[in-house]
């Protein structure tokens, strides 16, 4: 049979925020089966689910609307429904228009929403990754599609990052090629009395890791071998400025982590040919103190 209708993503509604800057969302179902073959069969003779634990993974570019959202922790979202919209395709055109009566969406009434992790490479944009972990909230399903509706949100396109400077123990770390910040979340999701649907999520641990590639071979002898002690840590994604490049340093536009303790390592150092060699480094955030977060967040910040 020919294709005769298709969708594109349109955006997901959360109580506080909508994001259409979205490189990838992708909801699962979560299905998980006993699958029974009798004692000598070779077949089975009975499937069933045994639990059902939707979630929305998903990677934007908004990042600062992402981090305020969600922090390091994760966030409650069931002030309100969680929707995820899919956008008709109009054949033979572009897009059936956001108001007509002929989308798709998935709605969610109970969510947990996290972060994964943040990723920033020269010269691209800087992505956020997460989770919308969905639970049920004793009558709805949690994740109940609808068609046949019109869209909600309003795309933008102008919260946009990239790659920024690094300082590792109160030094700037010259040419940093890529950043990755691994946040490392475990989530419990339980449920009981038979039931298929999860009905309590929180977050169980975060253990951040910050990994950075330059072209600084000296992190050899500024960390050692086995490593060094972390005193400082920070680091800055650049906000664009639109039809421009970057915007000013000063301007408290940008995205700004840092963290005081930790270790400091060089994973190793690789280099092919005549290309310039890199080093990768890698730092694991702790926290100070029981009070304390192992890596802080500054949303609006000025790069210094």
């Amino acid at each position: 049979m020919s294709v005769s209708v298709d969708y594109v993503l349109h955006g997901i509604i959360t109580p506080s925020s909508f994001y259409s800057q979205l490189e990838s969302a992708s909801p699962r179902s979560g299905v998980g089966s006993f699958n029974v073959i009798p004692a000598g069969h070779t077949q089975p003779l009975f499937v069933g689910a045994h639990e059902v634990k939707p979630e929305i993974t998903f990677g934007t570019h908004q990042l600062a609307t992402a981090l305020a959202e969600f922090g390091i922790l994760g966030s409650d979202l069931s002030a309100g429904n969680v929707d995820f919209h899919y956008k008709k395709l109009d054949e033979l055109a572009d897009r059936v228009a956001d108001g007509s009566s002929e989308h798709i969406r998935l709605r969610a009434a109970e969510a947990f929403g996290y972060l994964q992790s943040i990723s920033a490479n020269q010269g691209q944009l800087a992505t956020a990754s997460g989770t919308l972990a969905l639970a049920y909230d004793g009558t709805n399903a949690p994740l109940v599609p609808a068609g046949s509706l019109a869209l909600g949100g309003t795309p933008t396109g102008t919260e946009n990052f990239t790659l920024g400077p690094v300082s590792i123990n109160g030094s700037a770390v010259n040419g940093v090629q890529s950043m990755s910040i691994e946040l490392n979340p475990e989530v419990i999701m339980l449920s009981g009395d038979g039931e298929v649907y999860s009905t309590f999520i929180a977050i169980k641990s975060i253990a951040p890791v910050v990994t950075i590639t330059t072209h600084t071979l000296d992190a050899w002898a500024s960390y050692g071998l086995g490593g060094t002690a972390l005193s400082a840590f920070s680091a800055f994604l650049r906000k664009k400025d639109a039809d421009g490049d970057n915007i000013a340093n000063a301007t408290a536009s940008h995205i700004g982590f840092s963290g005081a303790t930790g270790k400091v390592t060089v994973e190793s150092s690789d280099g092919t040919g005549s290309d310039p060699a890199t080093a990768t480094i890698k730092i694991e955030l702790r926290a100070a103190n029981a009070a304390g977060n192992a890596l802080t967040v500054n949303t609006a910040t000025a790069i210094s």
